[in-house]
Order: structure tokens, then sequence, then C-alpha cells
């Protein structure tokens, strides 16, 4: 099984702490995959075995795709799609072997576990030729999801050179900081205009094959195969109970938001009762409205919450002295932030993490810029 996505360890705090306790059950309409091999002790070995020769091919594949996102490079997206398929390789040969022992029979807990979770093959389920369309797809829209670029709302010189505006850090901060109606619907229409449209064809023909790889999987379709990592039947279920529990808190806060968008930018930019225009909530996928705080604060005229000053307080602390003249540095921010945690008594960050890190964005080649945290599976390796 290949490394698991990055977008994992972001789920919200509520749905990670539902499935903590929830009851561990696979969902019914799959039936498990398995050979008639009784012999326990023999898949305990194995399973150790499998357990050393993943993790090196994780480590590998993670390092390519750690290249690749540092620098959008053919070579890099190239040698990143090697590898995975490389490990889509692996994962068929263990499976193949997994699949030959009777596992629901087995009494240890975690060995059937292992087995359980090894028996569900994923992508590599494919043909070679579907295996490679699907890595190279991916591929391909992650790189044009990092390097798109639109031009200015403003234009100077209309020239090529003026639009260099991608979405990490430029679009993003015009969408947070900008109160301008039609540039906000200039960045919003122009950055889906590069990096949605071209990709329709390429998305519609991955949805096809992750469909595709998750029925000879035993699963309905692909939202099945993403949900089994949870081994949670009753997912989909809870979240619906859960959201019809928050919806009328939800109404609410969105008709006050909209009341108050409806002040800045009129009412024939925002409806009475209607949905609200997505590019004004200040992100470019509406999730986080913390940008428009200034415009949706309850009481404006009580004092804000500002934790500018004691961040250099404590700065001034841990560094020693840091100058009022001089700004704190994105390293600053960072040293801060492990003491936060290493003062609830978390161990602080490994040496390899200061030194691999990519804590700015670097002007002499593209990268995927979208904060992200990267586990190699080898030697304390965190970045």
């Amino acid at each position: 099984m290949s490394p698991p996505p990055r977008w994992t360890l972001l789920l919200p705090w509520f749905l990670l702490a539902l499935l903590s306790v929830a009851p561990v059950t696979r969902a019914a309409s799959r039936v498990p995959v398995e050979g008639d091999i009784e012999d326990e002790d023999k898949a305990k070995s194995y399973a150790c075995y499998v357990n050393y020769i993943v993790t090196d091919m994780w480590n590998r594949v993670v390092v390519a795709d750690w290249s690749y996102a540092n620098n959008l490079t053919e070579y890099n997206k190239n040698r990143s799609v090697e590898v995975t398929l490389e490990s889509q390789k692996l994962d068929k040969e263990v499976w193949k072997n997994i699949t030959k022992y009777k596992w629901t029979s087995f009494k240890d807990p975690v060995t059937r576990r292992i087995f359980e979770k090894l028996s569900v093959l994923g992508t590599a389920i494919l043909d070679t030729d579907k295996q490679n369309e699907l890595v190279k797809l991916i591929a391909d829209m992650q790189e044009n999801h990092a390097s798109a670029k639109i031009c200015p709302f403003v234009r100077n010189t209309n020239t090529p050179e003026e639009c260099n505006l991608s979405l990490e850090p430029e679009i993003k901060n015009i969408l947070m900081d900008s109160r301008n109606y039609e540039e906000l619907q200039h960045v919003w229409n122009e950055w889906r205009k590069v990096a949605g449209k071209p990709m329709k064809q390429k998305y519609l023909r991955y949805v096809e094959l992750m469909n595709e790889a998750a029925r000879l999987n035993g699963f309905e379709d692909a939202s099945g195969l993403w949900q089994d990592v949870y081994e949670y039947d009753g997912l989909e279920d809870n979240m619906a109970r859960i959201w019809e529990q928050l919806a009328p808190l939800y109404k609410e806060l969105h008709a006050y938001v909209r009341s108050r968008l409806r002040d800045i930018y009129g009412a024939d930019k925002v409806s009475e009762d209607g949905p609200i225009p997505a590019h004004l909530l200040g992100h470019i996928h509406s999730q986080d409205w913390s940008a428009i705080t200034e415009i949706t604060q309850p009481y404006p005229d009580k004092p804000a919450i500002d934790v500018t000053g004691a961040m250099k307080e404590r700065a001034s602390i841990i560094y020693v002295y840091i100058s009022h003249t001089q700004k704190m540095t994105v390293l600053d921010m960072f040293k801060l932030s492990e003491e936060f945690f290493t003062s609830m008594g978390l161990p602080p960050m490994p040496k390899t993490f200061w030194e691999r890190s990519v804590l700015t964005k670097p002007t002499n080649r593209k990268i995927v810029c979208h904060a992200s945290a990267w586990d190699f599976y080898a030697d304390n390796d965190v970045r």
C-alpha cells in the first residue's frame, strides 16, 4: 500500500474524535480477499518482513515526491512517477502473498488487522498501462495547480511578464486583503481558468480510473476506497448526523456574514437571502473566513486580542533580545511555535527538520508552496 496522503493529517478535529471512539468495522459490502493458509506464526514473520520492505519503499516514494514538490522540473516529475510505479509493483507482490492466508481466522488482533489493511490493494490493482496513466495524471494536475499564474486586475505594461501572480502567496494575499469587489472576482475567476479548466479532462479521466480501481477492490466507487482507511462503516451516516446538528448554527452564521458583506459591497452584489459570492470570503476555497474578521467582527469597538506584543516579548525571552525595529524572521516564528509545543511536554523537532525543511519560498525555482507536513518514514526525518 502506498504512503497515506498528507491531507489525512488535516482532518477536522471533531472527525478525528469521532473516529477515535467509533467501533472498528469494515464496510459490510466488501468481501474479504483471502486464501487457505492458516499458519499464523508464518504470517507474523511475513508481516515483519513486509513492514521492513514497505517502510523502505515509502521512504523512497516520499523522497522523490519531496524533490518534485520542491523543484517542479520534468526530471523530478518523471522520477516521482517512476518511484510511485515501483511502489505499486511492490504493493501488488505483497498483496498476492497476503491474500494466500486465511487471515480472518487469525487469533492475534494485530496480525489480523495488518493483513486486513494489506488485503486492500488500492490503485495498484489496475493494469500497468492504467497505473502509469493514473500516476502521470496526478503529477500533471499537481504541477498545473502549483505553477499556474494569472494577470493582475490592473495592468500597467500589458506584457506577459506582468502575468506572474501565483496562488502562493500573491493570489491568496489579494483574496485576504483586497476589498475591491471587481479585483476579487477577477482573481477568483482567472485562477480557475488556469488551474481548473485546463485540467477538466484529466480530472474526469482520473475519476474514471479511481472508480475502476475501487470496484476492482470490491468497493462501489472511489469514496468507499478512501473511507476504508478509517475502518468505520458508519462514517457517512455519522457525518450527515453531525452536519444536521450543526446546520442551524451554520445557517445563522452564514446569514450574519452575508448581512455584513451586503453592508460593505451593496445589495446589488450580495443578495438578502441567497448564497454568498465565494470570492468575498477571503480564501481561495472559501473554507477559512478569518481574513474578513474586520468586516464580520460582532463588536468592532471592543478591543481585539493582539498577540503581536506577547509574541515579541516571548521571542525576546527565547532569543535574549529582539530590538523594536527588528522583525521576527520565519525561522523565529517556527522556533517560537516549537517552544509552545515543547512547553506541553512534546519532544523538540530533530536537527534534520531545521536543516532540510523549506520554510520560505525560493525565487530561483518553481515549487509547491502550500504548507504541508512530511513524514519520511526513516531516521526520525520529518519536514
